[in-house]
């Protein structure tokens, strides 16, 4: 490594950013500078064509050293992982404050304010794709 290239520095971060951002930052930068442009030049390119939408296929980055990314990759995974299991953990909350504690829509979202948006949606997609008979609340399953 060149004396310009002996130390890395992250942009300013809030305070409370999540660890794990900080973390995928971090090992983002560590990269070569030339793995670093494609990943960037990719995800630009990605939400230029497809603004919000899903990634295209990832042949593109395929073809950086695995070195190179490895460590990027690992972080990636466990964040994906974590939004995953949290999303999770929220559809079961509110299936569970909805169907078994038999709460509104409005006393679920007072339990949680930090994520009704969420939870709104889950109590759509639960009330359009969950069908409870009246008279036998044991009887759940999908439409």
């Amino acid at each position: 490594m060149s004396k310009e290239n002996d130390y890395i520095q992250l942009p300013p971060l809030r305070r409370d950013t999540d660890l794990k951002v900080v973390i995928a930052l971090w090992e983002y930068v560590k990269m070569p500078e030339e793995s670093r442009q494609k990943v960037l030049a990719f995800l630009n390119e990605s939400e230029k064509n497809n603004p919000g939408g899903e990634l295209p296929p990832l042949d593109y980055l395929q073809s950086l050293p695995v070195e190179d990314i490895n460590d990027f990759d690992k972080v990636m995974g466990k964040i994906i992982n974590d939004i995953i299991v949290e999303a999770c953990d929220l559809a079961c909350w509110v299936y569970v404050c909805k169907f078994i504690e038999g709460l509104s829509l409005e006393q679920i979202v007072d339990q949680n304010r930090s994520a009704e948006q969420f939870i709104a949606a889950l109590f759509s997609m639960f009330d359009k794709y969950i069908d409870i008979p009246d008279n036998d609340s044991n009887n759940i399953r999908p439409s």
